[in-house]
Order: structure tokens, then C-alpha cells, then sequence
């Protein structure tokens, strides 16, 4: 989320070495939550997962956001 909004945001280039990094990472993460037995048979509830991604997003803007006013603004 934050590769996206960084992107869209703060105009950072978006390199296919970058994507590939990210698309390694995104499969790592879905093998060690086991994404691919669905919803019902491991127990997840779609409720936490929403939160989680929730979450998950308000910190991508956390991080994008203060980048850029980071830039514009002296730390004094």
C-alpha cells in the first residue's frame, strides 16, 4: 500500500526491480498465512481481516504523508 500511495502521492518511480521485490514479498506473506485455503476452513474472521487492512492503510498514509511534509517543513 505505501509502494502505491508513494507512487500516486509523492510521484516516486515505480521500477520493475521494485515491483519484483514487492510481488516476492506479497507471495511470502500469502504462503505463511495460507491465504489459499479460504476464509471459512482456517477461522479468519472477515470482520479482523478489514481491520487489519484498515489499519494497515491508515499507516501507508502515516508513512506517505509524512514524507512530504517532511520535506516541506524544518524539524525546528
Amino acid at each position: 500500500m505505501i509502494l502505491g500511495l508513494a507512487a500516486v502521492v509523492l510521484r516516486e518511480p515505480v521500477t520493475p526491480r521494485l515491483l519484483i521485490v514487492m510481488l516476492i514479498g506479497a507471495i511470502g506473506v500469502a504462503l505463511v498465512t495460507k491465504v489459499g485455503t479460504g476464509f471459512g476452513s482456517s477461522g479468519n474472521d472477515v470482520l479482523g481481516i478489514f481491520l487489519l487492512l484498515s489499519a494497515v492503510l491508515c499507516c501507508a498514509f502515516y508513512t506517505v504523508f509524512s514524507r512530504k511534509v517532511s520535506e516541506a517543513t524544518d524539524p525546528w
